[in-house]
């Protein structure tokens, strides 16, 4: 269903980012929030609707298509649900949208969830890998910190503390 809704859609592009960005909200992937913050003002959304979707306003708003909002409002159930959809939340779409479209909406939300899980977890892996990278550049250097350390132990260059001069002093006669 996600190939002929992108090749001939049933609702409007807007619409799609609108949903992507409802979904995005609850995932929270940086990557897929950038992207379509930037796609949806191409499509005409405006900057106030994006904050109230990414902010979860779209109870409380003033949004201006009651339709927009049951879309977004079911894509945001369902990324709640991890995969499961309120039959509520489906009847409010089926109020505002023939078959076809609630189909093609259901393919997007379920389309943007994987794609906030592979940008969630492109994200991880880049954090680890750059904690690593940082760990084994700085590994070289611990390592000398550690034989300087161990070497002046054994020449013994630290200057004595006046506890040890005291200690010292006593046993000479």
């Amino acid at each position: 269903m996600l190939l002929p809704a992108f090749a001939a859609p049933a609702t409007s592009a807007a619409l799609r980012e609108k949903v992507f960005l409802g979904v995005t909200s609850v995932n929270d992937c940086r990557y897929c929030k950038w992207l379509h913050t930037r796609l949806s003002l191409g499509q005409g959304v405006t900057l106030a609707e994006i904050e109230q979707i990414l902010g979860d306003l779209v109870e409380s708003s003033n949004m201006t298509d009651p339709a927009d909002a049951a879309a977004i409002r079911f894509g945001r159930d369902y990324a709640e649900r991890l995969d499961q959809y309120d039959t509520n939340a489906i009847a409010a779409l089926r109020r505002h949208y023939r078959e076809d479209q609630v189909d093609e909406i259901l393919a997007y939300v379920r389309f943007i969830t994987f794609a906030n899980l592979l940008g969630n977890t492109a994200d991880v892996f880049l954090d680890r890998l750059v904690v690593s990278v940082v760990g084994l550049a700085a590994a070289p250097f611990a390592v000398l910190m550690h034989l300087a350390a161990k070497l002046d132990r054994e020449i013994d260059m630290d200057p004595p503390s006046p506890r040890r001069r005291g200690r010292a002093n006593r046993h000479r006669p």
